[in-house]
């Protein structure tokens, strides 16, 4: 067995993420998709339909879409983003490596108070700063971002389910 293989299976025991290489960008990233891609390069339009489950397209109501988070089967630390429409898929994460309360990996989203927060728009890759954007900038929920302009942290539910709203409308 090799000492890369043996790290690997030592850490998906001890849930030390493994940092890959994006094939896309180069980044290293503990979030790596099956595809190879991390979350900022990741388009799943180009995805093939074997892999399109990852990313939920949804209209439901903001409670279900957080409700039915799932996580990554080989990164239990991540939950798998969500396609809200044609315009912005939205990462909801809580575990021991995110600005979440409780800050421990729990098996249910349900567990969770605040959560850490990221949207980006699927033609345009980056992730955004809603503080930046005209029709976000006023919204309750982007205060979140202003101390990591790409992630809103420790953000309520409540302000989830608005920030849900505010870009299934957006």
């Amino acid at each position: 067995m090799s000492i890369k293989k043996a790290l690997q299976i030592l850490y998906k025991f001890a849930e030390i993420p493994v940092y890959q290489k994006c094939k896309k960008c180069g980044d290293a990233d503990p979030f790596m998709g099956d595809e190879g891609l991390c979350w900022k390069c990741f388009e799943p339009d180009k995805v093939e339909n074997k892999n399109k489950k990852d990313i939920k397209q949804n209209a439901e109501n903001p409670v279900s879409i957080i409700s039915n988070l799932k996580r990554y089967k080989d990164n239990r630390a991540h939950y798998q983003s969500v396609k809200l429409n044609d315009k912005y898929i939205i990462s909801i994460q809580a575990s021991q490596e995110h600005y979440s309360t409780p800050r421990e990996t729990l098996d249910s989203p349900n567990d969770y108070k605040n959560f850490e927060v990221a949207f980006r728009n699927e033609k345009n890759g980056p992730l955004k700063n809603p503080l930046s954007m005209p029709e976000f900038k006023d919204k309750s929920w982007a205060q979140y971002f202003k101390y990591d302009f790409t992630v809103g942290a420790f953000m309520p539910r409540k302000e989830v389910e608005k920030m849900i709203i505010d870009l299934q409308n957006g």
